[in-house]
């Protein structure tokens, strides 16, 4: 009787693909060079307005605004606003219909004073996150075909919801404000659960700014605040039940400052919107065979090797970090006011012993004022390295997003002595791998054995199917009529096989 395979196709995540491309922003301000003394500060922000992926290509379009502050001839610290649209493309011919995460960020800003009027640009990195299916056809059993079936659970996802949610807060500063030098906005996100027919997200949006106080010293200070949120973004296809990942970006960020001089306080209202990148995975466990034969056929198998990546649960965590960094001999006697607009570069990820080691770069701005009432700043850039407090496989690979917030910052014998938290949002990823038969055809009849008992010596270390393979009998059987024997075997046993006639 001939044998009959069945065969279906299972469907997982492949691999991730990070994508990137350059792009330099220019904006000319209105502000004449000859009226700039030195430029203090030049921060970023950048957002995405719209990308597609079409036809073998990444299309995206995005909006970058400036925040330039500067020293006039007078002295007085000065600051403008100035935007510039960006377009570019990025090559992604396997892409098609995968499932794509665009995000931008600043890597360099420059300030040009060489022309007539004052020149912003900056270098930003588009990345674009890719990940496709990977299928495999493989057998999972069929008529007068003896199988070794394994369980392998695989994460499907439901798809990529993208949207916008806004955040607003009001507090109140114990003090006039003249101007915002400058200000930063960054998302992190702590939790990730589904609910029915949504995925819910916490997060904290950490707030700092640069803030010109109105008074006769004009001080330069820093203020921080966390803004804790949780967004239920619409997903039809959640359950409880079910497991999500979600990331967050910002879309746009102001403030709005209302000055009370009778009371002596300032009134801020943070306006911000954020981007997210949402979506929500089932367990699915698909019974395969890893390997086959036939009672009555020689048979000649192809095997396959299906690797794929699961989404594992975020995990959040911490760690803190110090430093010190050399000044150079101009800063002389000057105060060090405020140290702010943290960011952290990761370079590289390792997990060892379930814990996450991270190496990166901590940059920000350093500001100061000097002995005759001068600002002026330093950049400051100092390497790292930190292991996150958070657990994870020793298999898996981690993306890490990263947020630093200097908690503490004086100027010491040896330079700037700076204490440092990390945040981290963790995103694993266990890479697997599993065999599985993806062909088996009849090569012949195969001989035989008449006898209605024999008995056999296995051979040592054999298990069941090994051995029920070799001596041409399904495991069930053997294990009926063989009901003592303990695998592995030690090759001493006696192996009985009974045969219908």
């Amino acid at each position: 009787m001939p044998f009959e395979p069945i065969f279906e196709t299972i469907s997982a995540n492949n691999k991730k693909t990070v994508l990137s491309d350059h792009v330099k922003v220019e904006c000319k301000t209105e502000i004449p060079t000859e009226t700039v003394r030195k430029v203090l500060n030049i921060s970023v922000f950048s957002a995405l307005t719209n990308h597609d992926n079409q036809d073998g290509y990444i299309n995206y379009a995005g909006k970058a605004v400036f925040y330039i502050c500067y020293e006039d001839n007078d002295g007085n610290i000065r600051k403008c606003e100035c935007g510039s649209e960006f377009k570019g493309t990025i090559n992604a011919k396997d892409a098609e219909g995968c499932r794509v995460i665009v995000g931008v960020s600043t890597e360099k800003t420059e300030a040009d004073v060489s022309g007539i009027r004052l020149l912003a640009s900056a270098i930003l990195c588009v990345k674009a996150e890719v990940r496709s299916c990977v299928d495999a056809n493989a057998l999972i059993g069929g008529e007068n075909l003896i199988c070794e079936s394994q369980d392998v659970s695989i994460k499907k996802g439901f798809g990529l919801k993208e949207g916008v949610y806004p955040v607003e807060e009001e507090f109140e500063i114990g003090y006039p404000i003249e101007e915002v030098l400058f200000h930063r906005a960054e998302p992190i996100v702590t939790a990730v659960q589904c609910g029915v027919g949504c995925i819910i997200i916490d997060g904290e949006i950490r707030l700092s700014a640069i803030l010109l106080q109105k008074n006769e010293k004009k001080d330069i200070i820093k203020e921080n605040k966390n803004l804790p949120f949780r967004i239920e973004v619409e997903y039809e296809d959640a359950m409880p039940s079910l497991t999500a990942t979600s990331k967050a970006t910002l879309k746009s960020f102001k403030t709005d400052i209302a000055v009370d001089e009778n009371n002596n306080k300032s009134i801020v209202t943070a306006s911000v919107i954020l981007a997210f990148a949402s979506e929500a995975f089932s367990i699915e466990t698909v019974n395969i065979a890893k390997d086959v034969f036939s009672l009555t056929d020689n048979t000649e198998i192809e095997k396959g090797e299906l690797c794929f990546s699961d989404v594992c649960d975020l995990r959040t965590g911490s760690a803190k970090i110090s430093s010190v960094y050399p000044l150079d001999e101009t800063v002389g006697s000057a105060t060090l006011k405020a140290v702010a607009g943290e960011k952290v570069e990761i370079i590289s990820t390792s997990v060892s012993e379930n814990r996450i080691n991270v190496t990166g770069t901590l940059t920000t701005t350093a500001y100061f004022k000097s002995e005759e009432d001068r600002a002026f700043t330093r950049k400051i850039e100092l390497p790292f390295e930190a292991e996150c407090n958070c657990v994870a496989s020793s298999g898996c690979q981690v993306e890490v997003v990263a947020l630093a917030d200097c908690v503490s910052y004086k100027t010491g014998a040896n330079g700037i002595e700076l204490d440092t938290d990390l945040t981290f949002s963790v995103y694993p990823t266990e890479t697997r791998t599993v065999n599985y038969v993806k062909g088996v055809k009849s090569t012949g009849n195969k001989q035989v054995n008449d006898c209605a008992i024999s008995v056999y010596i296995p051979i040592e270390g054999e298990n069941l199917w090994s051995l029920a393979k070799r001596l041409n009998v399904s495991p069930e059987s053997l294990s009926t009529t063989n009901p003592d024997l303990q695998f592995p075997l030690t090759g001493k046993e006696r192996i009985v096989v009974y045969r219908q006639k």
